[in-house]
């Protein structure tokens, strides 16, 4: 929970209008209109005033003839107002819709450059942020910056013109207006926090929600499907408690708002009553009627800031939130500055990995792991479980915040002789293909799934290139040896089943079993980063894919795996022991302990 003392960001927030191209726009055009809609109201507030005014005093002007162009002028003054109107409305919930998108790919982008162990340690607030989080954003483009332009140029302006009609209104209008701020600061302060938990609630109400979606296959499995419907059902119910007392405050505020700002104007008018029948003094009566009809637009823009305040309340927090979010991405990811030269690598590359150390939560995993993948040879990283093995893939792959030289990673990776901190992000992702321990699975068909590029950097049937397009006498080939054809064969539409994002829908030895068939359909590509690959497949399908391995290394392919199965360690060309450090051993001079699972990290040639 955040201290209530921490510095308050100004009404109108700067990062907002630096991340954006649009706000700044909608930010320029809300002050025009203010000043036109102010200009309107001065000259509404004129023809009225004198019409009427002449009306009164002058038997003679009462008829339309001798009202002409004021008539005509307020007219046109009308419809200018009801066009202007459309005009921000349009170009309001335009920006709108604009800016948010830009503050949620600026959000994604930042993710992308982050390193993947923080942005899993951050994965709820960042996913809360990113969609519904920002949801709040709209009302507050929308409604409280035109309510906030209004109050900073209606507001003067139209006090001005009533100084100028009659001083003692528009000193009764100074003494009394600052009273509507105050209040306002009052209530603020009281549902600021309200808020926070309203948020903080929608946190983890969406938290509990998609990790019980996630698990509920499980569940149901286990019979155990109705267990966690206590829990949210106690979760809805704190964010349901929290939203209505956010709004009830909200009710309240502008209840409180508007009959302060009556109260004021009433004051006013009493006053000017009392100076048109002579009790206090003097005051000609289409200045009594000019100050009449501006009074209550003095006080409006200030009282609707106090009542749009609350909508935007939900939008000025996200806003901080996802502001804080992407400087807290900038500053863990250390991202290298970015090379645009391309390297010249060979189809099948050589690794070459030199005391990679990377420090993890509470160890170094790995610890000085030293390791050459040739060409046309398997290499195996084998451990226990943390030793920093699909860690070490991460740095290969050139990840943010994984690469040496960035914080935390010491050592040196170099492929084909270039270090791989060199090589254009792009054009190393689509140089190896990578199978990770949970593969991306979209929601589409399974063969919308084998159509998705096994690059690090392709996330959609939509990237796939001419030279990516589908095989299928390779794919049915790669799905007998993993075992997949025995999944196609159980699915109720084989090849165009539907799967749910992440390959709901399948077991998880299935989704491994797809993303190994995609894998190893790729012919594409001749250096295979695979973590795990034979980890969900029975002895025959372990066989055949070891078989197929065996094949590609055959024909010069570089095959870098993680495993731990017999099988794979002895079908390996060189197997690598991976060590990890624990920092308690570090600092008490235990280094014989470096792991007791995993003791060394030199070369085992088979």
């Amino acid at each position: 929970m955040k201290n209530n003392k921490e510095r308050r960001q100004p009404p109108i927030d700067p990062r907002l209008w630096k991340a954006s191209r649009s706000a700044r726009s909608y930010l320029v055009l809300s002050v025009v209109v203010g000043v036109l809609i102010a200009a309107q109201m001065i000259v509404v507030a004129w023809c009225i005033a004198t019409i009427t005014s002449g009306i009164i005093t002058d038997p003679s002007t009462r008829h339309l003839s001798a009202w002409t162009l004021e008539l005509s002028l307020l007219a046109g003054m009308i419809v200018l107002r009801a066009l202007t109107g459309w005009v921000q409305d349009r170009f309001a919930h335009r920006s709108a819709g604009r800016v948010v998108l830009d503050l949620r790919l600026a959000l994604l982008r930042a993710a992308r450059r982050t390193n993947p162990r923080v942005l899993a340690a951050n994965r709820d607030e960042l996913r809360t942020v990113a969609t519904s989080g920002l949801d709040g954003l709209p009302a507050y483009l929308i409604s409280y910056i035109p309510a906030l332009m209004l109050a900073a140029t209606v507001s003067p302006l139209t006090w001005v013109a009533i100084l100028w009609a009659d001083r003692l209104s528009a000193i009764i209008i100074a003494l009394t207006i600052p009273l509507i701020p105050l209040f306002m600061i009052l209530v603020g302060m009281l549902t600021e926090e309200r808020t926070r938990r309203h948020l903080n609630s929608m946190k983890t109400l969406a938290s509990t929600l998609l990790d019980l979606v996630a698990g509920l296959p499980t569940l149901i499995s286990l019979g155990r499907e109705k267990v966690p419907a206590r829990t949210v059902r106690t979760v809805g119910e704190e964010h349901f408690a929290a939203s209505m007392a956010s709004l009830r405050i909200a009710f309240l505020s502008s209840a409180v708002l508007e009959l302060l700002s009556t109260l004021c104007v009433a004051l006013v008018a009493v006053e000017l009553g009392f100076r048109l029948m002579g009790y206090t003094g003097q005051v000609p009566l289409f200045n009594a009627i000019f100050v009449l009809i501006l009074v209550a637009d003095v006080y409006k823009p200030l009282r609707t800031v106090g009542s749009k305040f609350h909508d935007s309340e939900d939008g000025q927090h996200a806003a901080d939130r996802a502001f804080t979010a992407l400087a807290l991405a900038e500053e863990l990811s250390h991202r290298q500055p970015e090379t645009d030269t391309a390297c010249t690598l060979t189809p099948a590359s050589r690794i070459a990995v030199t005391g990679l150390t990377i420090d993890s939560r509470g160890a170094y995993a790995p610890y000085q792991l030293s390791f050459t993948a040739e060409p046309g040879q398997i290499t195996v990283l084998t451990g226990a479980n943390g030793v920093g093995k699909s860690t070490s893939f991460l740095s290969i792959l050139g990840m943010p915040g994984m690469l040496p030289g960035d914080p935390g990673v010491q050592g040196d990776i170099t492929v084909d002789g270039h270090p791989v901190a060199s090589i254009p992000t792009a054009q190393l992702w689509d140089h190896v293909s990578w199978l990770p321990q949970r593969a991306a699975l979209i929601a589409g068909t399974v063969l919308d799934n084998l159509g998705v590029p096994t690059t690090a950097g392709g996330t959609s049937v939509s990237d796939t290139g001419p030279s990516q397009q589908l095989d299928m006498a390779a794919i049915a080939d790669a799905a007998h040896q993993t075992g997949f054809d025995l999944v196609l064969d159980q699915l109720p539409n084989g090849y165009d089943t539907w799967l749910g994002s992440g390959g709901l829908g399948l077991s998880l030895g299935q989704r491994q079993r797809l993303a190994l068939t995609r894998t190893l359909a790729d012919t594409t590509r001749h250096v295979l980063l695979l973590d795990e690959p034979t980890a969900h497949l029975d002895g025959e399908a372990e066989a055949r894919v070891i078989a197929r391995l065996r094949e590609r290394a055959a024909t010069g392919d570089t095959i870098l795996i993680v495993g731990h199965r017999d099988k794979l360690l002895q079908a390996a060309d060189k197997v690598v022991q991976v060590a990890r450090l624990d920092k308690d051993t570090e600092e008490s001079g235990e280094r014989s302990h470096v792991s007791a699972l995993a003791p060394t990290s030199e070369e085992v040639d088979q």
